[in-house]
């Protein structure tokens, strides 16, 4: 490695495979547009699928609410927490209404958030791109936008799916950063995460990931830990002025209701109901891990709750070739790095590999103590760190077909969970 790169900054040390990755030829750029439209046709079509069946809520998801964004008609519980997507679909809706005047509000509405779901896409096989060798690239963002977390929030009305396209969008920003630092590029960071915390306030834990891959390549580094206190509070603190103050307090100052009021009154509301059982804990992490990446049945149950969920049951995968298979390919993903004969030297990768596994871990926590019953409504913004810990290691292996067993998981991924989407 050069050294003088190294002295310009506290947070270069990343592999010489992303330094090639950096300037993208015209192929990978093909490549990700045809992903992106693919990703956007995909979900669209889903849209109309789920619409048809009327099963736009399942998981606890709010998309009744978001629906009346359609109309123009704002509801004070999302734009008090989400008032991003709530911006973004009234501005959407009114402009695009007016170029087509003809389209129903409802297919514009959910065009929007098609759209914001194949950004991500585009997003991911940007990381994906720094990460895994070129020709696996378009795999590795198919794996994504396959995954259920991601398809079927992108077909629904949800405010899920925008948080979960900005962590997309923060993450290739950072593989960026770490490559090659630059106040330009930590600014833009910065902003992403002022935008996601602002959708999201719970955004904030995404500075985890520089903070633990840092800490994990450079040691305790104080320079570093500036930056990185710099850039929550720059985008945390203004976030929470708007949600609280302007949002709150002068726009919707007469909610009274804890469960909108505040978000601290929120949070305690929640905490106060929730309860932490070993069953709770067992289904928590089913659906954070696992559920998140594949649909384990083609319809959820009610499960202790009056909220359409999955039996927290790993046997379920079993009960279809598609499905088995997506078990048994992931896994053999997992092991294969850790096998002598297959193993590699994955000390530029193992870093961030760990770090995305500490943000979905502190997200998740939260979200546990938050509200243990519900947890697959919050995964889009955990899939793409998942993906990055199980197909990293294993795409930077000796395995020697890894492209096969790569074709072979998406084929699997996009049959099982496409047989949850008609079947929904």
């Amino acid at each position: 490695m050069d050294t003088r790169s190294e002295d310009r900054s506290a947070f270069d040390g990343s592999p010489a495979l992303a330094a090639e990755s950096v300037a993208s030829d015209a192929q990978d750029t093909t490549q990700k547009y045809l992903l992106f439209a693919a990703a956007f046709a995909f979900f669209w079509l889903t849209a109309s699928i789920i619409s048809d069946s009327g099963m736009r809520e399942l998981f606890g998801a709010d998309s009744p609410q978001y629906e009346q964004l359609a109309n123009g008609e704002v509801l004070d519980r999302i734009t008090r927490f989400h008032p991003v997507t709530v911006a973004i679909s009234l501005i959407w809706v009114k402009t695009i209404g007016a170029i087509f005047p003809k389209m129903w509000p409802s297919d514009i509405l959910t065009a929007l958030f098609a759209l914001i779901g194949a950004i991500g896409v585009w997003a991911a096989s940007s990381a994906f791109s720094l990460l895994v060798p070129k020709r696996l690239v378009p795999i590795c963002g198919t794996i994504y936008a396959c995954s259920l977390g991601v398809w079927y929030f992108s077909s629904i009305p949800e405010s899920k799916i925008v948080s979960g396209t900005l962590v997309a969008i923060y993450i290739a920003l950072y593989l960026r950063l770490r490559l090659h630092w630059t106040l330009r590029g930590a600014a833009w960071l910065t902003l992403v995460l002022f935008i996601a915390c602002l959708n999201e306030i719970v955004s904030v834990f995404l500075v985890a990931i520089p903070a633990a891959d840092i800490l994990l390549r450079r040691g305790i580094d104080f320079r570093a830990a500036r930056w990185i206190a710099i850039h929550a509070l720059a985008s945390a603190l203004p976030a929470l002025f708007v949600l609280e103050i302007i949002v709150g307090r002068l726009i919707l100052s007469e909610v009274t209701d804890p469960a909108r009021s505040s978000l601290f009154t929120m949070f305690w509301y929640y905490i106060e109901r929730a309860e932490y059982t070993w069953y709770n804990i067992y289904n928590f992490i089913l659906n954070w891990f696992v559920f998140s990446i594949a649909a384990p049945m083609p319809l959820p149950q009610y499960v202790d709750q009056p909220i359409s969920y999955f039996e927290p049951a790993l046997i379920n995968y079993f009960r279809s070739t598609a499905s088995s298979a997506v078990i048994f390919l992931m896994a053999a993903m997992i092991v294969t790095p850790l096998l002598p004969m297959w193993r590699n030297s994955f000390r530029d990768f193992l870093p961030i590999c760990l770090a995305v596994i500490a943000y979905s871990f502190v997200r998740g926590l939260f979200f546990f103590l938050y509200i243990p019953g519900e947890s697959l409504i919050f995964t889009p913004s955990v899939v793409l760190a998942h993906l990055i810990f199980i197909l990293i290691l294993f795409a930077n292996s000796r395995f020697p077909a890894k492209a096969t067993v790569l074709v072979l998981f998406a084929v699997a991924l996009f049959l099982t969970n496409l047989n949850f989407m008609i079947a929904s």
